[in-house]
């Protein structure tokens, strides 16, 4: 399912979803692989339309109410923009009235870049160096517009404020066979904004987090190529790349580059190294560690079964009681 969805309603999440699988966990919350109810209409829909829906628990040290309300407001807002990148995390549906809260966002098919990263340092492969340009430069496309705000549109300056790995999702979704899968940062509850009529230098102090944040992510999947190259050497100039000055000394400038100031030094000799790299057998290998690692959708038996556990009062019950969610889950 693409990210670039959609208009938003709201309303009640134990009337208008159905948890198919439980998805992780956080501080905020619990995110489940949902369909909507209204699917039911004319009974399981052999290919459903999936969400995510994340679910505030009561019990979370942090305020979840404030937490979702102020990420759907990002969500929305980030739209809001010239020209947003395709690659931006939209809002479906949310409600930040009733308890719990809730927000629905479209369901990206692809794994995290901590579990990518996890298995390609496994692999022992020598064909994802091109893959880390290549998501330093989405990275880098998507964190300019995030980072800008614009008083024409009202569109607010962000910083995400939660850059990790597990945050970043390897989207599959919307790219074609013989192209590397998007790069597309998730979880916005921790974001910091400011508002386009309020817009001061104080804000990009707040950016910094995100860059170094940034950086790091762009450390570990380069230090998990340079390992792999390090095992099986097969590609030369990847070899070359991966000890040239110029690679490394990007990892160590966090603290005094703005994503701008990177875009521009070195997004041209990123650009050039990813095309040079971007081989047929660097995409398949990625595609195929990112499918199959990533979480499988149910089976139509397990929808069904899902379905039916939904319809029994013990679970629908748990859907107006977060203290009770965990331990109804439908599926681990």
């Amino acid at each position: 399912m693409s990210t670039t969805a959609s208009v938003e309603m709201v309303t009640s999440f134990h009337e208008d979803w159905i948890p198919i699988k439980y998805l992780g966990g956080g501080g905020q919350g619990d995110v489940w692989l949902c369909i909507p109810a209204i699917a039911l209409d004319e009974g399981v829909p052999d290919a459903p339309v999936y969400a995510a829906v994340k679910v505030s628990l009561v019990e979370s040290g942090l305020n979840p109410f404030h937490s979702i309300k102020k990420e759907r407001a990002i969500l929305l807002n980030m739209q809001q923009g010239a020209s947003p990148p395709k690659r931006l995390l939209t809002s479906l549906k949310a409600d930040t009235h009733d308890r719990p809260v809730w927000l629905a966002t479209p369901f990206i098919t692809g794994c995290t870049m901590e579990a990518l990263v996890d298995e390609i340092e496994k692999q022992k492969k020598s064909s994802s160096a091109s893959f880390a340009l290549h998501a330093l430069l989405q990275l880098l496309e998507s964190f300019r517009y995030i980072h800008t705000g614009d008083k024409n549109t009202g569109k607010w300056a962000i910083s995400h404020q939660d850059l990790q790995m597990q945050n970043i999702m390897i989207q599959l979704d919307g790219t074609t066979e013989n192209e590397f899968p998007n790069v597309v940062p998730i979880d916005f509850g921790m974001a910091y904004y400011c508002e386009a009529d309020q817009m001061n230098e104080f804000f990009e102090e707040e950016q910094m987090v995100d860059i170094e944040s940034f950086i790091n992510n762009f450390v570990d999947i380069a230090l998990a190529c340079e390992q792999n190259y390090g095992v099986e050497a097969t590609n030369d100039e990847a070899l070359t790349l991966l000890e040239d000055d110029t690679f490394h000394s990007l990892c160590d400038l966090a603290d005094s580059m703005t994503v701008e100031m990177i875009e521009k030094d070195y997004g041209p000799w990123a650009k050039d190294m990813k095309d040079r790299l971007n081989t047929p057998e660097a995409v398949q290998f990625i595609r195929d560690t990112c499918e199959r690692i990533m979480p499988k959708l149910p089976s139509r038996e397990e929808l069904i079964n899902a379905v039916e556990k939904w319809k029994a009062s013990k679970i629908r019950v748990a859907w107006t009681n977060p203290g009770k969610l965990r331990a109804c889950r439908p599926s681990e």
